[in-house]
């Protein structure tokens, strides 16, 4: 048997003709016996002047947000153009120190300044002549 929530059990009719072969049963519609329905409300119509709004609030909502995106991407590019400005002027700094570092080393490099310190610090002196010793 079989049942249904809000309808009575089924019974096999004996007036209905073989249906080849198919055991489906076709219910009986009985009235009372409905289902309960709730109070079907009526969709409220959508006027024009509520699609208007909701248009109005969605492009008020994208230009807020483009003017949101806008101000963190200007802070950003400020940001980082203010390191971009200090390393630039740190790349100067060590520039000027490279070029007086090499000055200093061609400096120290020069041989007159090597036999000044051979001389006076060491004790050293330059050979006059070239002697060469074979054996």
């Amino acid at each position: 048997m079989v049942t249904r929530k809000y309808s009575r059990p089924v019974e096999w009719p004996s007036h209905h003709p073989y249906s080849y072969g198919s055991t489906a049963v076709q219910e009986e519609v009985i009235p009372g016996h409905d289902r309960p329905s709730r109070p079907v409300r009526p969709k409220k119509a959508v006027k024009g002047q509520n699609i208007q709004l909701r248009r109005v609030a969605f492009l008020v909502c994208l230009v807020l947000s483009l003017v949101f995106v806008n101000i963190v991407l200007n802070k950003l590019y400020f940001t980082h153009s203010q390191a971009l400005i200090q390393l630039k002027s740190e790349e100067a700094k060590c520039l000027d120190e490279n070029e007086t570092l090499k000055i200093d080393v061609e400096r120290l490099r020069s041989p007159e300044r090597i036999t000044s310190i051979a001389e006076k610090k060491l004790g050293m002196k330059t050979a006059r002549s070239n002697i060469y010793v074979r054996e």
